[in-house]
């Protein structure tokens, strides 16, 4: 995948990163594309090694892309030394143009043209969503044929007049082809192509889906179920299915062979599960119509989950006296309460939070694994003063402080990356890099917390046992969810034993939540 070097918080963690990107850069021949002298655009593409020189400018470029006037990071597994390629881009000052300013691949991505290139792809996601208001691109690969322009249409993105720069959607603009699209809907036998895939990849496969299938539509399903309010929520343990539909004509069997292409130039980069094909009639394919979505989610007895439009107007939901809303953006990006479901464990820790935290007695708390924040800023809202909300994904936490803002909430809620830092204590306690898991100064500083809330997976909570009764001051509260039933006996023996004293045990879908108080 692509790993921006920006998001490597502390100097110490990105030091280690940037040496061995250096490393891999020299150690052999590489597709290079750089300039020599800061020339306005790049050289051509080459097979071969860096000088030492180079390798220095390359050291600059990385300082750059983590101290922030610039973008960059790697492609490969974010556990190194696995290592695909690098890609590096300049922004201007207001980060409405980027211009490539690098690239350096494995000789195993050399032979895909360069903006058909997976590695690209994945470089050009992490850029749209760092800078979400460019307006232009600059990627100097020559002329551009009908398939680059295919390929890059799934970002949005359409050439200019001039050579090497790319409008992005602001300026994008779709052309129907009505007598082609009179022959689809006319078409009786439609496929539908249909992928499992793992979270990491779901973004790409969902563009590869709606560039090469009809009309840019694509199903993400994320096995919804129904909750005790009628709610719809998700099972986040489930695979991730995306479907989308051709109909099967001459003219749309190309689409699919370049879809099929797509996916086997990307295992180049990370292996893919295979499509699966099946013949529907156009009836079955009708995949237009999405689900209603739902902005208003009520918990409890008053706490009520918003998801707020950008769209002025948009919202017919009008608070009662009594409720507490907690709103959160549009684009939640997986985590937390969105638009067409809410997941059961979160459901289960909001209602034991209304129930169980007192501004009284629990005015600081930990929340780890924050993911948008809901658990925090609800805590916060029922009367914390302060709240530490911690998680080892860097989205997780950009996310949490945009929903912090959205409340009015800084100072109270405090969002920060890391986690409680016990990798070489509990190996497998956590699927991000260690260097994501270190503990924060700000958590050092705050301990202990009078109750922490952790809706994190059952071997988190079983390996960190001892760390949160420990994060606790006695009397202190532990609300725990994220447990699957069959894991619960190990929770709770974890959790015996770590000096915990359980005070209710809470469940929703086949899920379980517990709170717990330190002897």
């Amino acid at each position: 995948m692509f790993c921006a070097y920006s998001w490597f918080e502390k100097p110490e963690l990105y030091a280690e990163i940037r040496e061995t990107t250096l490393e891999w850069a020299g150690a052999g021949e590489r597709v290079v594309m750089l300039d020599s002298a800061q020339a306005e655009s790049l050289r051509p593409a080459e097979k071969r090694q860096l000088s030492v020189i180079e390798l220095a400018r390359l050291k600059k470029r990385l300082d750059e892309a983590w101290e922030g006037p610039a973008f960059g990071g790697y492609i490969g597994r974010p556990t190194l030394p696995d290592m695909k390629g690098l890609y590096h881009f300049k922004l201007d000052q207001e980060k409405t143009e980027a211009r490539l300013d690098c690239l350096l691949l494995d000789l195993a991505l050399s032979e895909l043209p360069p903006l058909q290139n997976p590695a690209l792809h994945l470089a050009l996601l992490a850029l749209l969503e760092h800078a979400p208001d460019l307006e232009a691109i600059f990627l100097p690969f020559g002329d551009v044929s009908d398939r680059d322009k295919a390929a890059m249409k799934m970002f949005f993105m359409a050439p200019t007049e001039e050579p090497g720069w790319w409008l992005t959607k602001q300026t994008f603009q779709r052309v129907t082809d009505f007598i082609a699209l009179s022959n689809d809907l006319l078409t009786p036998t439609w496929l539908e192509v249909k992928m499992e895939v793992e979270p990491a990849l779901r973004k790409l496969i969902v563009r590869l889906f709606g560039r090469y299938g009809f009309r840019d539509k694509v199903n993400v399903n994320l096995t919804i179920k129904i909750g005790p309010l009628g709610e719809d929520i998700e099972d986040e343990t489930a695979p991730v299915v995306i479907t989308t539909y051709l109909p099967k004509n001459e003219q749309n069997m190309p689409n699919l062979q370049a879809l099929q292409q797509a996916l086997r130039d990307l295992t180049l980069v990370r292996p893919v599960p295979e499509l699966e094909l099946k013949e529907v009639s156009a009836v079955q394919a009708k995949p237009f119509e999405h689900q209603q979505s739902k902005e208003v989610y009520r918990i409890g007895r008053r706490l009520v989950m918003q998801i707020v439009k950008e769209e002025p107007g948009s919202s017919d939901y009008k608070p009662q006296p009594e409720d507490l809303v907690i709103k959160f953006t549009r684009s939640v990006k997986g985590f937390g309460p969105s638009e067409m479901h809410i997941h059961p464990t979160t459901h289960l820790v909001l209602e034991l939070l209304e129930k169980w935290i007192k501004p009284t007695e629990h005015t600081k708390v930990l929340d780890l694994g924050t993911g948008s924040g809901a658990l925090a800023l609800t805590a916060a809202s029922l009367g914390a003063n302060y709240v530490l909300a911690l998680d080892a994904n860097r989205e997780a936490i950009e996310l949490a402080r945009q929903n912090v803002r959205l409340n009015g909430l800084e100072g109270k809620v405090v969002p920060v990356g890391g986690s409680l830092g016990l990798k070489d204590d509990y190996e497998g306690a956590y699927s991000y890099a260690e260097h994501l898991q270190q503990r924060p100064p700000e958590l050092d500083q705050a301990m202990p917390f009078d109750a922490i809330l952790a809706n994190i997976f059952a071997d988190n909570l079983i390996n960190l046992s001892s760390a949160l009764t420990g994060s606790l001051r006695p009397g202190g509260l532990l609300l725990s969810s994220g447990i699957a039933e069959f894991r619960e006996e190990g929770v709770v023996a974890a959790f015996q034993q770590a000096g915990l004293e359980l005070l209710e045990r809470k469940e929703l879908s086949h899920w379980i939540a517990f709170v717990h108080r330190k002897v």
